[in-house]
């Protein structure tokens, strides 16, 4: 198995042990690069303090371009980041320093559930019967005409469409989409909420419900 350790610190022992476990580790020091590798790679051991990229960010950028498994390691310990980082597309994260027995168990575990995950086919999504999403493609179609999404609203579209019928916060939406759980004050959100109700055709497919956030309806079930 290809681990990739993206980690600042010297950690000759965690590579000479993931080394005598089994693995194939390639270490790397900058986000650039992590984001570059982990593509090549089965699993991901990410430090969040990394120097050239935000951790939580990075979190992002490297589930926009790949499902491989992300440990996420957290050296300032708060529950904020734990979670930050879950939201930003990590599927586990530990606080530094951690102990090895328990990162080598933390890794086997994402990966036995990626690779569960794996063998399942990927869903097309159908809502509606008229508005279609393919993950795969990551195209959207209302009928038979391309809604021409960009990245961020077909992430947008897919969340709220996979919670149909429920609101989703705006503080969820900014973890989920944008990495960016703490930023209350940006407009992003609406933007691009505006532009999707454009782009569908449909301004009532999207409810706005204000102070909280935005709920996907199928027309017809108001």
């Amino acid at each position: 198995m290809r681990v990739l350790l993206a980690e600042r610190a010297e950690v000759a022992g965690t590579v000479q042990g993931l080394r005598r476990q089994g693995y194939d580790v390639h270490r790397v020091t900058t986000g650039t690069d992590t984001v570059r590798d982990s593509r090549r790679a089965d699993v991901v051991v990410l430090d969040l303090d990394l120097p050239d990229r935000d951790g939580l960010r990075l979190c992002a950028d490297i589930r926009a371009t790949s499902d491989v498994p992300v440990l996420a390691l957290s050296g300032d310990r708060t529950e904020a980041t734990r979670v930050g980082a879950l939201r930003a597309g990590a599927d586990d994260c530990i606080d530094k320093p951690y102990g090895f027995r328990e990162l080598v168990a933390r890794v086997e575990a994402i990966v036995r559930r990626a690779t569960v995950g794996a063998a399942e086919p990927a869903p097309l999504t159908v809502a509606d019967q008229r508005l279609r999403l393919d993950p795969v493609t990551r195209l959207a179609r209302v009928g038979d005409r391309d809604l021409g999404l960009t990245g961020k609203e077909f992430d947008l579209l897919q969340l709220l469409v996979a919670r149909s019928g429920t609101v989703v916060g705006r503080d969820e939406i900014m973890a989920r989409v944008w990495a960016d759980p703490w930023n209350r004050r940006s407009r992003t959100v609406d933007t691009h909420v505006g532009s999707l109700r454009r782009k569908l055709g449909h301004d009532d497919w999207i409810v706005t419900v204000r102070g909280v956030g935005f709920r996907f309806a199928a027309l017809g079930s108001e």
